[in-house]
This record gives C-alpha cells, structure tokens and sequence, in this order.
C-alpha cells in the first residue's frame, strides 16, 4: 500500500496515515492528535481512490462521533 498523508479530519493538519494492519481491515490514525478510525479495507479502497478522499474521510468521522 503507497504512504500517502490526508488531511486529519479533527485537528485539520496533514498528518492522518492509513495503516494495514492486516489483510481485512484499515487504519487511519493522525500523527498530530489522537484521531484514529477503523474501517474495511473494501470501504478504504472505495474511498481512496475517489475523488474528495479527504471530504469523505471527514464525512464518515462525523458521522462516528
């Protein structure tokens, strides 16, 4: 899976990371703050490779809290 930085949807900086930690599921924790959300990894690959992944990312963590 490539590193790439999105933005933190509860700080607002560009530090969240997705992380794989196995072959089912995905990470998304922020370096800066302690933001972390879980999902499938057939959610993530929907999501990253739309367009407006950090929106979407923002979106599915209100919706959480």
């Amino acid at each position: 899976m490539k590193e790439a930085v999105y933005t933190c949807p509860k700080c607002g900086k560009p530090e969240l990371h997705a992380e794989e930690p196995d072959q089912y599921e995905i990470w998304l924790k922020c370096r800066s703050c302690d933001f972390f959300m879980g999902m499938s990894k057939d959610d993530w690959h929907r999501m990253e490779n739309s367009p407006n992944v950090n929106q979407k990312i923002k979106k599915r963590a209100d919706e959480y809290s």
